[in-house]
This record gives structure tokens, C-alpha cells and sequence, in this order.
């Protein structure tokens, strides 16, 4: 369409994620991510916390099977948060939540940008032992307590 131009930003949510954590008076949080390719995400969210932050290896496969690996942290007696983009069916994490909850973490709270929550997920992710789940109003949900307003409104 002549003289028709569109510009796109990428926006992250994780330091509005980080802001709302950090009002819960976590006990020396660490902020974990899934990704290991975007470990940003954790980053921002530390930072926000002004915490220590890492991530679990995570190796994804042409068959659609995705395989975390075990990482021993000194979660013991702390309070962990374990952030990603999107939650669909909450598997992954959950994994990833027991194990915390092995190594004596004291709660994990689990944060997402996009809260699919589909195929029983948040039954899931509690069953795991997360204590909360903490989403964006990007996608409408009983978790979506983070609203993107503002940061999309100082990109218009």
C-alpha cells in the first residue's frame, strides 16, 4: 500500500514483573528462567528485586520433546521466582518447581508475560508446590494481576 508504514517495538514485561514482586517481601529471592538462550528475562527481573538470578538448562528437540536438566542452586530457605515469556500447559515448569521445592526453597512463585494456562496448568504448577502464579492482562486469566497499560502506552 503506497505511503503506508508501520513500526513495531519489542516490549518486555519483566521489569513490571519485577515491580510487582517486589511489593510480596520475598525472603533473599532468586529469580530463575526456563531459557538458557534468553536469560535476560531473569535478568531484569533480579534487578528489579535486587536479587541473584540464573537459569535452568533446557534443550529443545525437533520431536517436540523439551528436556530440563537438574541444577542444584542454594535454594534452601529462600524464596525463588521462576520466570518465562508464555505458560501454556505448565509441565516444564512444574518440573522445574518440585525440584526447587527438593533443594528446601522456601516458596517458588512462578511469572509469566502471557498466561495460557491451558490443559490444567495452574492445578499443575500448585500440585508442583508453586505457591503463586503471576501473569500479565495480556491474556486474560485468574493469574493476570499485572497490567500492560502502561508500557504500552509510553510506546504510542
Amino acid at each position: 500500500m503506497k505511503g503506508f508504514s508501520t513500526e513495531a517495538c519489542n516490549l518486555s514485561a519483566m521489569p513490571l514483573i519485577g515491580e510487582y514482586l517486589s511489593r510480596m517481601g520475598l525472603v533473599d529471592p532468586l529469580v530463575m528462567t526456563l531459557n538458557n538462550g534468553r536469560p535476560e528475562r531473569a535478568g531484569t527481573v533480579a534487578r528489579e528485586l535486587g536479587a541473584d538470578w540464573t537459569y535452568f538448562e533446557k534443550r529443545d528437540y525437533v520431536t517436540g520433546k523439551v528436556t530440563t536438566y537438574e541444577k542444584e542452586v542454594s535454594a534452601k530457605g529462600r524464596d525463588i521466582v521462576v520466570v518465562d515469556d508464555i505458560i501454556s500447559t505448565g509441565t516444564t515448569i512444574a518440573n522445574r518447581v518440585a525440584s526447587l521445592k527438593r533443594q528446601v526453597a522456601r516458596d517458588v512463585y512462578v511469572a509469566c508475560t502471557h498466561p495460557l494456562l491451558v490443559d490444567g496448568a495452574p492445578y499443575r504448577l500448585f500440585e508442583a508446590g508453586s505457591k503463586n502464579i503471576v501473569g500479565t492482562n495480556s491474556i486474560e486469566s485468574p493469574y493476570s494481576v499485572i497490567s500492560l497499560a502502561e508500557i504500552i502506552a509510553s510506546h504510542i
